[in-house]
Parts: C-alpha cells; structure tokens; sequence
C-alpha cells in the first residue's frame, strides 16, 4: 500500500524555498491542501507535495511564487 506523505507549511516552504506567507497567498488562490481542520478552531493543515507542485506547475507563474 503507498501511502502519502503529508507535510506541514513550514516543511512544504523550506521545500519549495518560499515564505509561509506565500503559501497562504497560494491556498487563498485553490492550492490543494490534503488535511485542514483550522475552519474547526483546529491548527493542522496538511499538504500533499506532489499535488502541490502540480498545482503550482499549472496554476502559477514563477514571477509571483515567492509572494511579493
């Protein structure tokens, strides 16, 4: 069985060499996020890297992946 490997915001942005603010800005643009309780005053939110690149890959332009 594969499982995936989820990892956090900080994880995915020393990955991705990007600030955290740059995530949110990405997620408040559709970036997937495979775990999010924090709408159920919960604070774990989760991303799937492959999905993330994916989504990156198609969906934003290498000018604006580092936030502002």
């Amino acid at each position: 069985m594969g499982s995936k490997k989820l990892i956090n915001t900080s994880r995915l942005g020393e990955i991705l060499g990007v600030t955290r603010q740059a995530i949110y800005k990405w997620r408040k643009l559709g970036c997937p996020v495979e775990v999010n309780n924090s709408d159920m005053n919960g604070k774990t939110i989760r991303y799937n890297l492959k999905a993330v690149k994916d989504w990156l890959n198609s969906n934003i332009s290498r000018d604006h992946s580092n936030g502002p």
